[in-house]
């Protein structure tokens, strides 16, 4: 048996590595079949060798999308168990950075931001503004159908 502590810088946020009912670590003990809990401004982690150190890297994950304001959802744990199951768990926090959510088939969506969003492509060249000269040459498509 192996235990490892991960210090905590601000115990407060605790509850949001933890989730709702302890959701996010029942989820990671069942997981790598270890023990999680805490000791003073630690996280402890018991347990065979490998499956602590994976925990151990799951964990710090959580920590680091607390830090950065995040709240950690199922999904996020689940995506950070697969990644650390691939030998990928350090690359999650870099993959993750800008992500806004993780899909089902864990790839991470990432937002546009508003300067991409306006600016992606160029307006067609014959679009004009409904006041210009050619908007008013242009015929009307609705009104050629007649009235009813």
């Amino acid at each position: 048996m192996t235990e490892k502590a991960v210090s905590i810088q601000d115990m407060s946020r605790i509850h949001l590595i933890f989730g709702d009912f302890d959701n996010n670590i029942n989820i990671i003990q069942k997981e790598y079949k270890v023990s999680i809990f805490t000791r003073d401004d630690e996280i402890r982690i018991k347990g065979d060798e490998n499956a602590v150190d994976n925990a151990e890297q799951v964990i710090k994950t959580l920590i680091s999308t607390v830090e950065k304001g995040e709240t950690p959802t199922e999904q996020s744990v689940r995506y950070a168990i697969s990644m650390t199951n691939e030998g990928k768990g350090e690359e999650v926090q870099t993959l993750t950075a800008d992500c806004v959510c993780v899909s089902h088939t864990g790839k991470p969506i990432k937002a546009t931001s508003q300067e991409k969003a306006t600016h992606h492509r160029p307006p067609a060249p014959d679009c004009r503004p409904a006041g210009s000269k050619i908007a008013a040459i242009r015929p009307d498509p609705f009104r050629s159908r007649g009235k009813r």
